[in-house]
């Protein structure tokens, strides 16, 4: 049987085998296909969603931080302006316009009535302040200090070299440099104002000396995080406030060696607001800045710090990812599994039908399709094996039905020679009585004898004769039986073919569905790129949205390249089928040719038949012949007789 099934030769046998050998495994390909659509995604997910919590807290923080600068800064700034609004106020007092037109005109005298009432009104000022101004003075054009507000012990000191007078004798109020008091040695920041003469000159300055403290506690009191803090400078770069008071006035960020922070510091005095990061005695930090006035402030904290939420979320979602990675993993595994095993059994089932073992099965325990499959292939080589068995016994009778039909011939043949040797003896025989009269009566007896045995063998030559006509008739409906059998497989091969077919055709079916998944995969992808577009459209409020689409497109891409690992599959399906489409119409010929021997196997038993049936009809004249022949020779016997006697009589007489 292995003969008859086994088709393909031993060289395209092995390198079948070495083709199988260098293929790639199927659970191999489902669980990459499984691992690209779960793992891949989920881990870009994982990824996208931690790194955009990430930007999005560190956003939102750094917005935060700075607009607490901002804030700040904008404080600063009012309470600068007011304090210099204050200078403008007391600047044009008619007190100190009136004794600025007599030093103008009688030089500088720091006595006198109108000298008293401006002594008078600053120290006024510096009391009511609260605390908040050091000095008031009052400066002449040439920029000596003719009155103050706390006692005199300023007077004849010259700030003709000071910024804020060479500002404020030009007749702009302005806010002087951020300087250390000669009196206390704190940080002090002058607001100068020109006192206006009736022709519009310059006839005097008028300075309010404000401590600095008082604008510095608004950037002490700003905090971030736990070790954040505030620091402002100027427009040169002088650290003007710091929690470190040795950096006061003794520290330039934009000639120092940090880089980054000498960088940031260019930025702040150049009045700019905005953020940085730099990074200070190993600490990475993140600055917030803005302009303060005539100053800079900056809010700094480390990264750590205000990233330790985003630190949290982000450790949340890697376990959350290896938690959902390992359950994916684990289902791949699985399914694939279950994908291979299935498919194992049908390929080593189908190498068993390949070598002639028709009693291959496999056991699939499944209710989807590769169930299906298995039980349509079960059947197909149930079908397959029965059809064998039936062409084997035809085949076995046929062959018995011939060696008879041998038998009964050379029977018939034997017979054929005893009668032709019987005839030859009677010829010779009948020429030898011929020769004597005297021989004739012996040679009759002897003829009478042996016509009576010819008479004898003759029927049963006869008898052999019918037989064989019988036996060849039996043979003919044996071959007759193995046609309508061979017609039955070749009906069955038919019907094994057709399933095949419909097989193949359900294959086609799901191509289609997957050419379907493709489809809706690529609109998909078409639908998430229109998404995307249309978040970047909403701007800001759409970021999360395009986040998603861009999500659901990758998504798409996946399903259509796992769409199209599933088309290849089919497609070798479809395949295999083709060729069992191919090996059963090989065997459909085969049934055919069977078909034909038969057909002429029986043509050539009605032919046999026939010698036969003519042997026995010659063969019954001849024993109706020797029957005649017996009569007569028993009559020449008994005329020869009555010779002899005669002669024997006319012999005695004579």
């Amino acid at each position: 049987m292995k003969w008859f099934l086994n088709l393909k030769t031993g060289t395209e046998t092995k390198e079948e085998e070495r083709r199988m050998q260098g293929r790639v495994g199927i659970r191999l390909k489902l669980l990459s296909a499984f691992l690209l659509l779960t793992v891949i995604p989920l881990v870009v997910l994982g990824l996208i969603s931690s790194s955009q919590t990430s930007r999005q807290m560190q956003s939102q923080q750094e917005e935060a931080l700075l607009n607490a600068a901002k804030s700040t800064a904008i404080a600063i700034q009012a309470r600068l302006e007011g304090q210099l609004d204050l200078t403008k106020v007391v600047a044009d007092k008619n007190v100190m316009r009136q004794f600025a037109d007599q030093v103008n005109k009688e030089g500088s005298a720091a006595s006198g009535a109108q000298w008293e009432l401006v002594v008078k009104e600053l120290s006024r000022l510096v009391e009511n302040a609260g605390g908040t101004l050091e000095n008031a003075l009052f400066v002449s054009p040439q920029g000596q200090v003719i009155a103050d507000g706390i006692g005199g012990s300023s007077i004849g000191t010259s700030v003709a070299d000071r910024e804020y007078f060479l500002q404020a004798v030009k007749g702009e109020a302005t806010v002087g440099d951020v300087v250390r008091s000669k009196l206390t040695g704190e940080p002090v920041v002058v607001c100068a104002a020109p006192v206006m003469l009736s022709k519009g000159e310059v006839g005097a300055v008028v300075a309010l000396v404000q401590k600095f403290s008082i604008l510095s506690k608004y950037a002490a009191e700003l905090k971030a995080g736990e070790t954040g803090y505030a620091f402002m400078i100027d427009k040169k770069g002088v650290v003007v406030y710091h929690p470190t008071q040795e950096k006061v006035l003794e520290e330039n960020l934009i000639t120092g060696q940090n880089t980054e922070l000498a960088d940031l510091a260019r930025k702040m005095a150049a009045g700019k607001a905005g953020y940085g990061f730099y990074t200070y005695e190993g600490v990475r930090k993140f600055c917030g800045y803005a302009p303060a006035g005539n100053w800079s402030l900056a809010l700094t904290v480390p990264v750590a710090e205000y990233m330790r939420a985003a630190a949290a979320i982000k450790k949340t979602t890697v376990i959350v990812v290896a938690v959902f990675l390992l359950f994916a993993i684990l289902v791949a595994f699985a399914i694939s599994g279950q994908i291979a095993r299935a498919v194992s059994q049908l390929v080593e089932a189908m190498e068993r039908a390949k070598e002639g073992d028709l009693t291959a099965r496999v056991n699939i325990k499944s209710g989807d399709e590769l169930g299906q499959l298995g039980n349509s292939f079960n059947y197909m080589l149930a079908g397959q094996q029965e059809i064998v068995k039936r062409i084997l016994n035809s085949a076995q009778d046929v062959a018995a039905a011939a060696q008879e039909l041998s038998a009964a011939v050379e029977e018939g043949n034997a017979a054929m020679e005893e009668i032709t040797a019987t005839v030859n003896q009677v010829a010779a025989g009948m020429q030898n009585n011929a020769a004597a009269t005297e021989e004739t009566n012996a040679a009759v007896e002897e003829v009478a004898s042996n016509t009576q045995n010819v008479a004898h063998s003759c029927r049963e030559a006869a008898d052999q004769g019918e037989q064989a006509r019988e036996r060849a008739q039996e043979g003919a409906q044996a071959v007759e039986d193995a046609i309508n059998s061979i017609n039955e497989i070749n009906s069955s091969a038919a019907e094994v073919a057709q399933a095949i077919q419909e097989l193949d055709e359900v294959s086609k079916q799901i191509s289609m569905i997957v050419q379907t998944i493709t489809a809706i995969s690529e609109q998909t992808n078409l639908l998430a790129l229109n998404a995307a577009i249309e978040a970047a459209r909403a701007g800001e409020q759409g970021r999360g949205f395009a986040v998603v689409a861009e999500e659901v497109r990758k998504l798409a891409e996946g399903s259509n390249t796992a769409a199209s690992e599933i088309g290849k599959l089919i497609g070798s399906i479809q395949s295999k089928t083709a060729r069992a489409v191919e090996k059963m119409a090989y065997g459909s010929q085969v049934v055919s040719q069977g078909m034909k021997l038969a057909g002429t196997a029986r043509e050539h038993l009605n032919e046999i038949l026939q010698s036969v049936n003519k042997t026995g009809k010659l063969i019954a004249e001849i024993a109706a012949a020797t029957e005649e022949l017996s009569a007569s020779v028993q009559q020449i016997a008994g005329a020869m007789n009555n010779i002899s006697s005669t002669t024997s009589e006319v012999s005695k007489s004579a």
